[in-house]
Formats: C-alpha cells, sequence, structure tokens
C-alpha cells in the first residue's frame, strides 16, 4: 500500500469512473500516465543519486581513516627504527652485497641514486610503482628520511615481496 502511494497508480486504478474512450479519454489518460511516469523516474533518479552520494562519502571517509593510520604506522616505525632486513636489502640495492654501509647519494657526486627504471635513493623506491602512495602520505622519495619512511611502509604493508630481484643476495 505504501508504495503504491509513492510509486502512483495506473490510471484506471486511479479513475475507475474514467473508463470513456474517444478523443478527451485518450488525452486523460495520455497526460496522466506522462505525468506518473515524470514522477516514477524522478523517484528512481533520486534513489540512485542518493546511493552514489551515500557511497562517494563513504569512500571519502574511509580514504581519510586510513591515511590518518598510515601516517600513525610511519609515525610508529620512526620511533622503533628500521628493521634490519631493509639495511640488508638497501645494500644489496646499491652495491650487490648485503652487509656494505646503504648510501641514499653517490658519495662522489651527492646526487641522489635514481636508476633507469626509476628506482630512487637508498632503498630504490620504484617511483612509477610507489610514487603516488610516497606523495599521498606526504613522503619525498629524493630526501632520505622520506626515502627511508616510505621503504618501511612498504615493508611493513607488502612485506619484502617489492625487493625480491635482489633476495638471493639479502637473505
Amino acid at each position: 500500500m505504501f508504495m503504491k502511494k509513492i510509486w502512483g497508480k495506473s490510471y484506471l486504478e486511479a479513475h475507475p469512473h474514467n473508463n470513456k474512450g474517444g478523443l478527451w479519454g485518450s488525452i486523460k489518460r495520455f497526460t496522466y500516465n506522462t505525468v506518473l511516469g515524470i514522477r516514477r523516474t524522478a523517484i528512481l533518479v533520486s534513489i540512485v543519486s542518493l546511493i552514489f552520494t551515500v557511497g562517494y562519502f563513504a569512500n571519502k571517509t574511509n580514504d581519510a581513516v586510513i591515511h590518518t593510520v598510515e601516517k600513525e604506522v610511519i609515525r610508529e616505525v620512526q620511533a622503533t627504527g628500521v628493521p634490519p632486513v631493509l639495511t640488508r636489502i638497501a645494500s644489496c640495492e646499491l652495491w650487490g652485497v648485503p652487509d656494505k654501509k646503504p648510501s641514499h647519494s653517490d658519495p662522489k657526486t651527492g646526487q641522489v641514486f635514481i636508476g633507469k627504471s626509476g628506482d630512487v635513493g637508498k632503498y630504490h623506491i620504484n617511483a612509477p610503482i610507489w610514487g603516488k602512495k610516497a606523495t599521498e602520505l606526504g613522503l619525498d622519495l629524493t630526501v632520505e628520511a622520506g626515502n627511508e619512511a616510505m621503504a618501511v611502509w612498504i615493508y611493513h604493508n607488502h612485506g619484502t615481496e617489492p625487493w625480491y630481484l635482489t633476495k638471493s643476495c639479502w637473505r
């Protein structure tokens, strides 16, 4: 009954006594059904808009919560230090051996290490893959602290898998 009130009755349901034929009856039915169709379309558009609006704001809220959580994880990790495996990974990525002290930039020129594939800095963070996330987290991969924080974030969220190519070295 409630849906009939919202959705609307057909012409003959609403006006059972006006079942006359002829031109005037046809015009009345056409007008009524056109208005009813517009009303039903407006109801459907409102429902769909409401669903998309709720979904949009729910996603924005989730993004804000996730972003806050990620920043907290980075602060926590910075307070506790870099996991030892990341130091070995950095050494292997840069020098090919696990025990040499890794550097963020070339000791001779002072320029930040940037590989041909877009790997940046001490931990060889691949900018085409991780650059957007680093920007979202407010990190600059060309600055050693930002590079390190991103490496720790990757490690805590994806493990050592992103550095699988040098696994035989740092393992």
